[in-house]
C-alpha cells in the first residue's frame, strides 16, 4: 500500500467495531461525516453502516474468506467527494482474536466540477438513487452510468431537491469482486 494517510477500522470476531484510527477520523470529518467519531462507531456492528444488502454479502464474503484464511485481501474501490474522485486500495487482514483491520489508502485523487449529488450537507427527497459503492456509477432506466452521466441523464439539477443516495454494486464491480474472491 502506498504511503500517505491509512484509514484503520478494525473489528472483532462479532464484527463489532473495535478500533478507529485518527487518520479515520479525520477523513470522516473531512468529508461531511462529523457524526462519525469513536463515541458514535465503537462497539456497534459494521454492517449497520453499509445500506445495500449486496454490498454487506460481498463484504461479508471478504472477511469470512480472510478469517478461514488467515490470508490478506486487497479491493480496490472508490470513495468520491463533490469536487473529487478518490480511486483507494482497501486491505482486509485478519487479527489474532478472530477480527480484522481493514486498512485503507488513496491512490489516485482528481479534481473535477462539483458533483452536488455526492454532497452528505444537501437536504433530500424521500427517494433513493442507487449508488455503486466501488465504482460510484448511478443506476438509471439505461443502466449504471457515470456520475457526471448520470445526473445529466436524470435532470437532477432541475429539481429543486436531489434523491437520496443508497448504495448497491453495479454488475460490473459484482462480477470482478466474486472473481477476486473466487481466486483466493
Amino acid at each position: 500500500m502506498n504511503e500517505g494517510p491509512r484509514f484503520v477500522h478494525r473489528i472483532d470476531g462479532d464484527d463489532g467495531i473495535t478500533f478507529v484510527n485518527r487518520d479515520w477520523l479525520d477523513f470522516a470529518a473531512a468529508n461531511d461525516a462529523s457524526h462519525l467519531t469513536e463515541k458514535t462507531v465503537l462497539g456497534r456492528c459494521l454492517w449497520e453502516f453499509i445500506s445495500d444488502e449486496t454490498t454487506v454479502h460481498l463484504y461479508q464474503a471478504l472477511a469470512k474468506q480472510v478469517r478461514d484464511t488467515l490470508v490478506a485481501v486487497e479491493v480496490p474501490y472508490r470513495c468520491d467527494a463533490p469536487g473529487t474522485t478518490r480511486g483507494m486500495r482497501m486491505k482486509i487482514s485478519p487479527r489474532l482474536d478472530n477480527g480484522l483491520e481493514f486498512a485503507s489508502v488513496i491512490e489516485t485523487l482528481v479534481d473535477r466540477e462539483p458533483v452536488q449529488i455526492l454532497s452528505a450537507l444537501i437536504f433530500r427527497t424521500e427517494e433513493h438513487l442507487r449508488m455503486c459503492s466501488w465504482c460510484k456509477a448511478v443506476h438509471t432506466e439505461d443502466g449504471w452510468q457515470a456520475t457526471e452521466k448520470a445526473v445529466d441523464t436524470l435532470g437532477l439539477f432541475r429539481t429543486p431537491r436531489l434523491p437520496a443516495i443508497t448504495h448497491a454494486i453495479c454488475e460490473s464491480c459484482r462480477g470482478q469482486l466474486e472473481r477476486d474472491i473466487l481466486r483466493l
